[in-house]
This record gives C-alpha cells, sequence and structure tokens, in this order.
C-alpha cells in the first residue's frame, strides 16, 4: 500500500512539473506574441508621425546650452599614445529621445555565477527606416588591475560592471543608428558651452580637481600625472579633457589603474598584422575595434592589455 501511495507521489510531483513547464511556456510565447505585436503597432505610428527633423534638432540645441548637459556630453582617455574621444551614453540617450521614433535598450539574459560571468543582449532600432543594431556579449565577474584580475562577488559589484560593459555596448549600438552628423553637431554645441561659460578658469580648475578628489581619491600629484601638466600650466583645453576623463572613469571606459600606469605597453608588430588580417574590410569589425578606442590606421598602438579582448572581438 505504502509503495502504491509513493508512485502515486512521484506521479502526481511529475505531472505538475509538466503543466508548469507548459505553463511557462505558454507564458513566454504569449509574452513574445504581445512583444511582437507592440513593435508592429510601433513600426506602423512610426510611418504614419514621422520624426520632425528640425523639432529634434532645435531640442537638442537647447539641451546643449546647458551646463550640467554639456559637462557629461563626452567621454576622454588616453590610450596608445593618444586621446580616445567620443559621445557618452547619457548624450547618445538624449539624442535617441529627441530624435524619436527609436527603441533602445541593454538587459541581462543570464548570469551565471559558477562559470563567472553573465549574458547579455543591446540593440537600437529606428522604426522608421527598420535599421536596428544588436549585440549579444558576456560580462565577466572580474575587475582588471595591474596585479591581475580580481573576482567579484558581490552582487552589487556585478551590476555595477554589466551597467558599465552594457552601456559601452549600448552606445556603440545607437551611434550606428542615429545619424553621425548629428552627433558631431550636438557634441560640438556642447564643446561651445562649457567654452563660453562665465566661469574663471582657476575656478574650473578647483571644480575638476575637486570633483577627482572627492569621487576618486586622487590627490593634485595623481590628478597633474592624469592630465600630463601641472596645476599653473593647466588650459581651458586641458579642463575639457579631464571633464572627458571624469565621464570616462563613471562610464566604465577606463580606470584610475590604468590611468596612473607610468606606461602602456603596446603590440607587437606581428600581432597588429595579425589583428589587421582578422579586420580586412568588414565595417562591422571595424566598428567594434572603435569600440575599444582605435581604428584601424591605429592598430599598431593597441595596448597589449587589449589584445585578447579585441582579437576575440573580431574573431
Amino acid at each position: 500500500m505504502s509503495n502504491d501511495l509513493a508512485l502515486a507521489s512521484e506521479s502526481d510531483v511529475s505531472k505538475e512539473l509538466e503543466q508548469a513547464k507548459l505553463e511557462m511556456t505558454t507564458a513566454g510565447a504569449l509574452t513574445a506574441m504581445v512583444q511582437a505585436k507592440e513593435i508592429e503597432a510601433a513600426i506602423i505610428v512610426a510611418k504614419k508621425l514621422p520624426r520632425d527633423i528640425d523639432h529634434a534638432e532645435m531640442q537638442l540645441e537647447k539641451l546643449s546650452s546647458r551646463e550640467k548637459f554639456a559637462e557629461v556630453a563626452e567621454y576622454c582617455y588616453p590610450r596608445g599614445g593618444q586621446d580616445v574621444r567620443g559621445p557618452t551614453i547619457k548624450l547618445m540617450e538624449a539624442i535617441a529621445q529627441q530624435w524619436g521614433n527609436i527603441r533602445f535598450g541593454a538587459t541581462v539574459l543570464n548570469r551565471d555565477s559558477k562559470a563567472g560571468e553573465s549574458s547579455m543582449y543591446a540593440f537600437a532600432w529606428d522604426l522608421e527606416s527598420n535599421t536596428k543594431m544588436e549585440r549579444h556579449f558576456t560580462v565577466p565577474h572580474s575587475r582588471d588591475t595591474r596585479n591581475g584580475k580580481v573576482p567579484l562577488k558581490d552582487s552589487r559589484d556585478i551590476h555595477e560592471m554589466e551597467q558599465n560593459i552594457g552601456s559601452r555596448n549600448l552606445r556603440a549600438c545607437l551611434e550606428r543608428v542615429i545619424p553621425r552628423y548629428l552627433t558631431d553637431t550636438v557634441v560640438e554645441q556642447c564643446r561651445k558651452t562649457l567654452q563660453s561659460q562665465g566661469v574663471s578658469l582657476p575656478e574650473k580648475i578647483k571644480r575638476c580637481q575637486s570633483a577627482l578628489t572627492e569621487k576618486f581619491g586622487l590627490n593634485v600629484e595623481q590628478i597633474e600625472k592624469i592630465a600630463g601638466a601641472k596645476t599653473p600650466d593647466w588650459t581651458n583645453s586641458t579642463i575639457a579633457r579631464m571633464r572627458g576623463v571624469i565621464n570616462a572613469l563613471n562610464q566604465g571606459d577606463t580606470t584610475i589603474t590604468l590611468l596612473l600606469a607610468d606606461g602602456v605597453e603596446i603590440i607587437s608588430t606581428k600581432q597588429a598584422k595579425d589583428l589587421a588580417l582578422l579586420i580586412g574590410a568588414d565595417t562591422d569589425k571595424q566598428a567594434k575595434l572603435k569600440d575599444f578606442g582605435y581604428d584601424v590606421d591605429g592598430i599598431n598602438k593597441i595596448a597589449k592589455a587589449d589584445y585578447d579582448k579585441i582579437k576575440e572581438a573580431v574573431q
């Protein structure tokens, strides 16, 4: 009798599990169906109500005239003996919102603690032209330091790493969907706003150094090393560059360790040739190379620390 009860119990559990799986599959299918319908409706609306380009440009010009907005518009950090610059994710999101009829986002698909990595997805979709850029990528649960990789155990640290790398991939997708002229125009307008602000140079220097000290714990000597100039020799160009450094640190494009490194070891001639052959004239691979702050012409200046990551990305 007890064996019959045990068999019945096991059978009931099995049925419940099968039912649960069926419900999950059904729920997933329904969710996918709803999302497909939403996207289809959004594309129809985008076709019927196309973006007003003049209005979007006017709104972006207004935003660019605001000091706080302009301050976070551009990132900058040294790499391979030259400065890498570009629009921040905050700027690209603001442009996308004003440009209109664009869907974009980045999400974690799976966080695998055993493997020590997260699978993520980022996309940008222009509903008017039906142009979509997307990326699937993995985020390691570790941080690079001068002493090697340090595993991340705290969930908040892992989440921050996912946010940083997710934002960089989302930024790359948005840059390929939004017209280049528009991004360049907004960046230039932001630069003019910062140059025209009615604040004395000594005050700008003080604010910049205070931000680096309070948020990142840097002293004046370290700040001057990153700037490449003593405080009395700072100019408005130095201020603009250091604002970019702050934005790059906030986004995770670079680290204090890398900025304070005495020198950056460059890849060998053979490694540069290998990468050049891998990338060739493939525009997608060239775009991935640019995500790391390099272009094809400067391939021989790639930092050795970036080589493996770039090679993996373009293979």
